[in-house]
């Protein structure tokens, strides 16, 4: 998983990739993503390469029925920023792919993480001239 930009600042986007690929020998068979995005986000897009069947949104699940050996396929997912956090906070992305026939778990689970940047808000004074008069 990859993710555009290390920051976020409140009402930001940053867009998360998810790549599935198949590097076995076999054909994956009922493939199950799930994705598990940070709270105080909105999705403002998605788009995937594959036919995938989204079946859920919280987390989002979205199932394949089977990915040929060296085939693979992203589904990219942009966010916005909509709840207020504080200046350095992390924000995770968390994923994890399933299928009937997986004989190795080990990569089938992946994050990626943002901070979240804070801007602080300009401040302005008043110039009040003092003017004397004899």
């Amino acid at each position: 998983m990859s993710v555009s930009d290390s920051t976020i600042v409140l009402s930001g986007t940053v867009e998360f990739v998810l790549t599935i690929s198949n590097t076995g020998s076999l054909t994956a068979t009922n493939l199950v993503l799930t994705n598990t995005l940070p709270s105080g986000v909105e999705v403002v897009s998605i788009e995937a390469t594959l036919p995938f069947s989204e079946e859920d949104n919280d987390p989002f699940v979205w199932t394949l029925p089977e990915l040929a050996p060296g085939q693979s396929g992203t589904i990219t997912i942009v966010v916005r920023l909509v709840e207020g956090f504080a200046d350095g906070t992390e924000l995770t992305n968390s994923a994890e792919l399933a299928a009937d026939n997986d004989t190795s778990a080990a990569n089938n689970a992946a994050s990626a993480s943002v901070l979240v940047v804070v801007v602080p808000a300009p401040t302005y004074g008043i110039y009040l001239p003092l003017i004397m008069k004899p």
